[in-house]
């Protein structure tokens, strides 16, 4: 069903992805995603994890707005969901937990430490602060892709490596509205799978799928089905 569901009331929102790798940050200005960076297009450095304090600054630029015109902050993550989830599995590690719990707490810590002292800098006020969201990992990808569309009704499906502790994600919208119906959670992961195969083919995992992607049609998909499909199981 093809019908315009955005509201008519002004407003601008940064959007920030600073937790996981190619931080970026985009600018949505009464419904219409005015512009998307990511960091790495201006420091040049690949598949960058760093606060991407370029990109918003050339976000502002791009979208003639300034720190004061922003109205709500979105960020990509929600560090309370499922934590229980990562302690009990950390829990089991055992002597393996350590590095866990550095890629799990410790890094997201330090670089929401980071997106803080960024916000208190920008807006020493807090009357005059914009309004911060933190948003579900998955559900921000079907945001992203739904809000600034033209559908009123959408079946919504988010496939990554993980966001939070959830892999896979199926949703609904409507009128606005994006309810979960199921999800998929670590370590039952399509993401990582795929970067499994990335590693088997020679590259780097979490940094060269884009090369696999593009390798991946001019190969035989014969030769290696029955071993993939093996691996895999489709449940309901």
């Amino acid at each position: 069903e093809r019908d315009s569901h955005r509201q008519e009331v002004r407003m601008n929102i940064l959007g920030l992805n600073y937790i996981f790798h190619d931080t970026s940050a985009c600018v949505v200005a009464d419904g219409e995603l005015v512009v998307a960076i990511e960091e790495e297009r201006l420091t040049r450095k690949k598949h960058t994890q760093t606060f991407p304090y370029a990109s918003i600054k050339a976000c502002l630029k791009q979208a003639r707005l300034t720190l004061a015109d922003i109205d709500h902050i979105a960020v990509s993550v929600q560090p309370e969901k499922q934590l229980t989830e990562k302690f009990s599995y950390a829990a089991r590690l055992n002597g393996s937990a350590r590095s866990f719990i550095a890629y799990e707490f410790d890094r997201p810590e330090a670089r929401h430490i980071a997106f803080w002292a960024w916000f208190h800098e920008s807006w020493p006020s807090r009357e005059r602060a914009p309004q911060v969201h933190f948003i579900e990992h998955h559900v921000a990808h079907a945001a992203g892709s739904y809000y600034v569309s033209p559908w009123k009704k959408a079946a919504l499906l988010s496939i990554d490596g993980w966001g939070e502790w959830t892999t896979t994600w199926l949703g609904a919208a409507i009128d606005c509205e994006i309810r979960t119906i199921k999800e998929s959670v670590f370590p039952h992961s399509l993401g990582l799978f795929y970067s499994a195969a990335t590693e088997f083919c020679g590259f780097k995992p979490n940094y060269d799928e884009g090369k696999t992607m593009g390798l991946a049609p001019t190969g035989d998909a014969e030769r290696f089905y029955r071993d993939v499909d093996s691996m895999v199981e489709v449940t309901r």
